[in-house]
Parts: C-alpha cells; sequence; structure tokens
C-alpha cells in the first residue's frame, strides 16, 4: 500500500483479507454530529460536523453503512463495490485510510 492510501485492486484485496468489517460510533460534538472508527476520535469522513440524520444518510450512500443508534456498521467489501465512486474501489480507499490511520494511532497509545 502506498502510505496509508489504497490505489490497485491487489492493495485492496490484501487491505480486504484482514478487514471485513468496522464499526463506527456517531458522537454529538459542537456544531452536529461526527463519525469516528470505534475507540478512536479518527473521523473518517471528509466533512464537518453535521445534523445526525444527515450523517447517517451520508455514510449509507458513501459506504452503505447500516447505522442503529449512535453506532454504524460497514461491510468493507460491500464499500469497494460502491457504483456511485468513480474508480473500481469504490469508498474502500477513503474508509481505509481512516482505518489505517486510527490503528496507528492506537499502536503508538
Amino acid at each position: 500500500m502506498n502510505g496509508n492510501w489504497i490505489e490497485t485492486n491487489e492493495e485492496a484485496d490484501e487491505f480486504l483479507a484482514r478487514h471485513e468489517r468496522i464499526k463506527l460510533n456517531l458522537r454529538k460534538v459542537r456544531g452536529g454530529w461526527v463519525a469516528e472508527v470505534d475507540g478512536t476520535r479518527e473521523r473518517p469522513l471528509p466533512h464537518g460536523p453535521m445534523p445526525l440524520a444527515a450523517l447517517r444518510m451520508t455514510l449509507a450512500i458513501r459506504y452503505l453503512a447500516e447505522s442503529h443508534g449512535q453506532t454504524a456498521r460497514v461491510n468493507l467489501a460491500w464499500a469497494r463495490r460502491m457504483p456511485n465512486w468513480a474508480g473500481e474501489l469504490g469508498g474502500l480507499p477513503e474508509i481505509a485510510a481512516a482505518i489505517l490511520r486510527s490503528e496507528e494511532t492506537m499502536a503508538t497509545a
């Protein structure tokens, strides 16, 4: 993998061999809600705080996330197959970068 970014099908396959699903926590912050990789304060989405309903919709549109209460779950293979993203890797590179950053953060904590 090039840094924290998946650029090829081989890198996506390698990532998906180690990661199947991810749990995101939906947390209220000043100005709205954000999604974070479980156990960290890492935000996987390139957005600012937004209303909870808008965040849930954004997660569903970007990754096919299923939101329940204050969590969302993403099947990473589904995120890879999202047709509304340019390229053949779907939303996987974006969320994988956040997962890898959070793993780095947890490893150094």
